[in-house]
């Protein structure tokens, strides 16, 4: 019975930090233009550091993670369903597990966060949470997503932090161009995981193979 007691102590932890993730998310994305740039870095990096200290506690592990994994999760969709949606069921609980067991190779010690729009997150959040995954609602913008915006604030986030030790964008998006080069720059690993070698940029891979040329860097999720 104590058992019993503990992991559903454990487990109602999860489910309030999780729940508080989405609701501080939300809260942004319909507040956040009344909000200066430095309100609104102050509010994730509180999100950041409560989800780093819960990923600490569950997965027993002595330090902070050290593979940050930044999920643009349109971006990855989109491109797995235009390339052949009737033979590729996109799963993310299958293809993030297949991605972090690439990244495992390197480091255990990997926390996800999955940044969509606020009518995409909802259908995911089983997943995310079953996964131990950590959902980012992005608002829209002139009907244009910020979703790319709000991933390269949690790179720049996650340069200064002491642990972090890589960064793993999940998208084949040109548009991060720059900030693989900053997280190089800034002497962290870098790595990219695209939907699809179509949706992979050239010059992203391009530059991916100039700062890595004789390791694999790039991780593609619909291989098949």
């Amino acid at each position: 019975m104590k058992r019993r007691k503990a992991c559903s102590k454990k487990n109602e932890g999860s489910n309030v930090l999780f729940l508080r993730t989405v609701i501080t998310t939300t809260v942004l994305f319909f507040y956040s233009k009344s909000l200066t740039p430095t309100h609104i870095n102050v509010l994730y990096n509180n999100i950041i550091d409560s989800t780093l200290t819960l990923h600490k506690k569950e997965k027993k592990v002595s330090t902070e993670p050290e593979i940050v994994v930044l999920v643009d999760l349109s971006n990855i969709i989109i491109n797995v369903r235009e390339l052949d949606p009737n033979k590729f069921n996109f799963n993310i609980e299958t293809a993030f597990k297949e991605l972090e067991e690439w990244l495992k190779e390197e480091d255990e010690n990997i926390v996800f966060f999955c940044f969509g729009t606020q009518s995409l997150i909802p259908l995911y959040l089983a997943s995310f949470e079953k996964q131990g995954y950590f959902p980012i609602t992005c608002d829209l913008v002139n009907g244009k997503e910020t979703t790319d915006t709000k991933i390269l604030q949690f790179v720049d986030i996650f340069l200064e932090h002491p642990v972090v030790e890589c960064i793993c964008i999940v998208s084949g998006d040109e548009d991060f161009l720059p900030a693989v080069r900053k997280i190089a720059k800034k002497g962290k690993r870098v790595r990219i995981c695209a939907a699809n070698r179509k949706s992979l940029s050239r010059k992203l891979a391009k530059e991916m193979g100039i700062i890595y040329p004789s390791q694999e860097s790039i991780h593609i999720l619909q291989s098949r």
